[in-house]
């Protein structure tokens, strides 16, 4: 599903979300704030999901993938990695001081978020080995 189709966060504690502003700055549930994020996420999700099914025609068409196709899709994971990271980022900053509070639904939407772009699919390591298979280097990973 798009990410501008998801269900948003309400990062504001009871009462809070009719406040009067005390910082510059828009509100985190502003849709100018989500347009570009969306955008980022859908452009990275775009890319993944271009990567694997070059993966799949070549496992429907009967052929071995080329390890190019395979650094592709390191490379694919690597930018949604990054990507989530700064997405989640963004909107944690935006969501101010409440995304500090443990039963803050965009906190948790935080640790969460960045706990699962540590994992090593996910690393920004990924982008060494992509960009070797783009200008025809070996790879020299044998989980490749």
């Amino acid at each position: 599903m798009p990410a501008r189709n998801m269900p948003l966060p309400q990062p504001h504690g009871p009462g809070l979300a009719s406040a009067p502003r005390r910082w510059p700055g828009p509100w985190p549930t502003d849709p100018g704030c989500h347009g570009p994020a969306g955008a980022r996420v859908d452009a990275a999700l775009a890319l993944l999901l271009t990567t694997l099914g070059d993966l799949d025609a070549a496992a429907t068409a009967g052929r071995p993938t080329t390890e190019a196709e395979r650094g592709a899709v390191r490379g694919a994971l690597a930018h949604a990695g990054e990507t989530a990271r700064a997405v989640l980022t963004s909107m944690y900053e935006l969501g101010s001081s409440t995304a500090l509070y443990e039963s803050s639904r965009l906190g948790r939407l935080f640790r969460d978020g960045h706990a699962a772009a540590q994992h090593a699919v996910l690393s920004a390591a990924n982008y060494e080995l992509a960009g070797r298979t783009v200008i025809g280097i070996p790879a020299g990973d044998p989980t490749l």
